[in-house]
């Protein structure tokens, strides 16, 4: 990610935080001072301003007893608020991106002042909250819902969501969900009839209004619907999405960017960006099996393109159980020849040992919950099952065996981007502060900040640390150049040859570092967490793994891609004569 990328998403962070008064001084600052020091960050920042304000005029329509919009002959009024927002938008671009930075601050200067004298108001009587008295009796009318969560997988919420993130949890209208990282399902059943099942993919912010609709402010969402009688509304930062009776859609939403998928049924998206008489209503029809993007061109105007829709795009829509690693004997056999100190292929045969191939050292143990797929002679571990978590770690340490030059292969299939370690080599914890020292890591990067990396979302991190320690600014790492690959078998070999770092994914060079120090003493090997035998799991791998190896040597290009080809063969196309 380049340094724009984390300039745009730390300005959509403090945006989201501030449209919830969650901003602190501090960060109110570090706007002020993006959108005064980038042209582009201003220009980005009005949009984002303007699609809260386009989000916010969708919510009233809403609740609006002519809200129904139709562009045809006898269509009520458009609504004034969408018209000035258009307008100020057009006067922004007009003034130049030093006057749309001004604004911004003074947006948000306002916001806040008329916050504050709201609040004022009501607290000291001399403003009467009438408008409130008049929600609330509408509300009244609006059939009630239940909003349950019913799955989480590794989430990582933030510390400001209030109530309780435990399954089984109910959520109410206004109730802020605020998902930092991992998998969360919510199902929404109306007592007028139909229900929902969504799936938020962290980083996410979605709110349920009080008919028990969602409002995703950001982040990615799948929905399962079936609408009975009325249809099902999701409001987006570009527009009001509808699905009339039943189906399944994605939605992905990042400030300026966002993409509709339908998978099933169809949906209509009403946006504030469509221009009356250039666009009619079925132009925004979505079908199954399409999709459609909506993004900010180099002019700032916004743009819509259709595309086939991707399931693959939600991870929520793909399954565990859509790839499967066999592995012959051929591949078994050349990883001997290639001599490893040693192999797990971590079998349940003598659990909860788990054997050495090579021979009778470096014999590993599983603790916690831990669970196996595949079928024997094919099992792989599967890490994340439970809240529990578990690890598999080595009775003996690696001193005599590996110094200089090392190479640590495996293969893994995680689950959702999350910060996860997946390898390492760790030594005993410290006698005065109990700290557990790492020498070599090899670790997933998460959707948003990695604690020990901030610019590397997504990708894969090879740490080597010589002396070994918990020290977040010591050592070497190098990182994958690409994101990882969900829910999909993928081959990773770290190499160490003297100073030089090498990082493979499926047989081709990822990443590159030089550190000249060589491996400390006193390190054994750790799968599945940060630290072992935790009583609760630091930064732990959720996913699955198999055909473990460590090296003391440095294996070549050559054997690593001959190891992942005899997985994985490169499919030869045929050509007609």
């Amino acid at each position: 990610m380049n340094q724009t990328h984390g300039e745009e998403r730390e300005l959509r962070e403090i945006l989201i935080a501030a449209n919830s008064s969650e901003a602190s001084d501090e960060q109110l600052l570090r706007l002020d001072e993006l959108v005064r020091s980038n042209q582009h960050l201003a220009k980005y920042c009005a949009q984002l301003l303007d699609q809260q304000a386009a989000l916010a005029w969708q919510a009233t329509r809403a609740e609006s007893p002519t809200g129904s919009r139709s562009d045809g002959p006898g269509a009520a009024p458009r609504s004034h608020v969408a018209e000035a927002a258009k307008l100020t938008q057009s006067r922004l671009e007009s003034r130049g991106p030093w006057f749309m930075a001004l604004a911004a601050s003074l947006a948000f200067v306002m916001g806040a002042a008329l916050t504050g004298l709201t609040w004022y108001g009501m607290e000291s009587g001399r403003l009467a909250p009438s408008w409130l008295a008049e929600r609330k009796s509408a509300s009244d009318e609006i059939a009630q819902y239940e909003a349950q969560l019913i799955r989480t997988t590794a989430c990582l919420w933030d510390p400001s969501s209030t109530g309780s993130r435990q399954i089984g949890a109910s959520f109410t209208s206004g109730e802020s969900l605020d998902l930092l990282e991992g998998l969360a399902g919510i199902e929404l059943n109306w007592s007028m009839g139909g229900s929902a099942v969504l799936s938020l993919e962290g980083p996410a912010a979605m709110m349920l209004t009080t008919e028990g609709m969602p409002t995703l402010r950001f982040g990615k969402l799948t929905a399962n619907i079936t609408a009975n009688g009325r249809p099902f509304v999701l409001e987006t930062p570009v527009g009001r999405l509808l699905i009339p009776d039943y189906g399944s859609v994605g939605v992905s939403a990042f400030g300026n960017d966002a993409e509709i998928h339908v998978f099933h049924g169809s949906a209509l998206l009403e946006s504030t960006w469509l221009s009356p008489g250039t666009r009619d209503a079925e132009s925004m029809r979505v079908d199954a099996g399409q999709a459609i993007r909506i993004r900010a061109g180099d002019d700032g105007k916004m743009t819509f393109e259709r595309r086939p829709a991707e399931q693959a795009y939600f991870v929520a829509q793909v399954s565990m159980a859509s790839d499967t690693l066999l592995v012959p004997d051929e591949y078994v056999a050349e990883v001997k020849r290639s001599k490893p100190i040693g192999y797990w292929r971590l079998e349940q045969d003598v659990w909860p040992l788990a054997l050495n191939e090579m021979g009778s050292r470096f014999e590993c143990h599983v603790n916690g919950s831990i669970g196996r797929t595949g079928h024997p002679g094919n099992q792989a571990l599967e890490f994340g099952i439970t809240d529990q978590g578990g690890d598999v770690l080595c009775n003996e340490v690696f001193d005599d065996v590996i110094r200089d030059s090392y190479s640590l292969e495996l293969w893994i299939k995680p689950s959702h981007y999350h910060v996860g370690a997946v390898v390492s080599l760790v030594g005993d914890p410290e006698q005065q502060t109990g700290v557990i020292p790492h020498g070599m890591l090899l670790e997933l990067g998460g959707s948003g900040r990695m604690p020990t990396a901030g610019h590397h979302p997504g990708r894969i991190r090879f740490l080597h640390r010589s002396p070994a320690s918990d020290d977040r600014d010591a050592g070497t790492s190098c990182y994958s150049v690409d994101s990882y690959t969900l829910r999909r078998w993928q081959h990773l070999v770290a190499v160490k040859d003297g100073p030089a770092m090498k990082l493979y994914i499926n047989g081709e060079l990822a990443g590159e570092g030089r550190d000249t120090n060589e491996l400390p003493t006193g390190l054994r090997l750790l799968i599945g967490r940060l630290y072992p035998n935790s009583s609760s799991s630091v930064r732990p791998y959720i996913g699955q793994l198999d055909e473990l190896a460590i090296y003391d040597r440095a294996l070549t290009p050559e054997e690593i891609a001959k190891h992942y080809q005899l997985i994985r063969p490169k499919t030869v196309r045929k050509t007609s004569i």
